[in-house]
């Protein structure tokens, strides 16, 4: 089985575009709660996607826990964040953009999230950006801001993910320093418990046109980068294959 080290934490990247022949095996892993969920989405690419994205996330956790995919049952909080019930079971977070998806996997609770390189929107920052973040955008020259956005908006979102409240908390409650020379971090919450200081980002980049970022509350760490691959048979692979 896998296992992460006592200061590791991985992080999974996948594709969702899976080809048509293997997309009934990858079904197959799913609840029927979950194949009831995939089926309500309107469009074929959304409901394939979806599959293959809770697909990756059983099959991946299953090389931590042990036992078939399909067996794993999790529990959801009261912001839907779903985990293991067991006390020494691995934390875990999902997220995914368009066609692909990042699984982070971590000793304590963590958030993940991933986003596809777009335009800087300057619109987002000013209503969902705290003032100091906005301020920084704003001031950000034109050619560097579409980096500025998404480093700053993924560590956001993967903080509120790691507490699982989601944006029950709202984002712009909370300020992260984004400085492009800098390792990424919360300066002010003051609605948060414990020490501003006590959380810790990771940013990643598992693709030309996707960046991500990890939050942890942990002083210290390593992120463990890996690749999940659909093999030929319709099973998968395991391997770190992206630093």
């Amino acid at each position: 089985m896998v296992k992460t080290g006592a200061d590791e934490i991985d992080v999974w990247f996948w594709t969702l575009d899976v080809e048509p022949g293997r997309r009934a095996a990858l079904r197959e892993i799913l609840t029927a709660e979950e194949q009831a969920r995939a089926d309500r989405f309107a469009f074929p690419i959304l409901r394939e996607r979806w599959t293959a994205a809770r697909a990756g996330l059983r099959s991946i956790l299953s090389q931590y826990v042990g036992g078939a995919p399909s067996a794993l049952r999790f529990s959801l909080s009261e912001h839907g964040k779903p985990s293991f019930e067991a006390a020494d079971a691995p934390h875990f977070n999902l997220t995914h953009a368009e066609g692909y998806a990042a699984l982070a996997v971590a000793g304590s609770p963590v958030g993940v999230d991933l986003e596809k390189l777009g335009e800087a929107h300057a619109d987002v920052a000013q209503t969902h950006f705290s003032p100091q973040e906005a301020a920084v955008f704003a001031a950000t020259p034109p050619e560097r801001q579409v980096a500025a956005f998404y480093r700053c908006w993924t560590a956001k979102e993967a903080f509120l993910k790691a507490l699982g409240t989601g944006f029950s908390q709202p984002s712009d409650s909370f300020t992260i320093d984004f400085a492009p020379d800098a390792p990424i971090a919360l300066t002010e919450a003051d609605w948060l418990w414990g020490e501003v200081g006590d959380w810790r980002f990771w940013p990643f980049q598992p693709h030309p046109e996707f960046v991500g970022a990890v939050c942890l509350r942990r002083p210290q760490g390593a992120l463990v980068c890996a690749r999940y691959d659909w093999s030929p048979d319709g099973s998968t692979r395991v391997g770190r294959a992206w630093q």
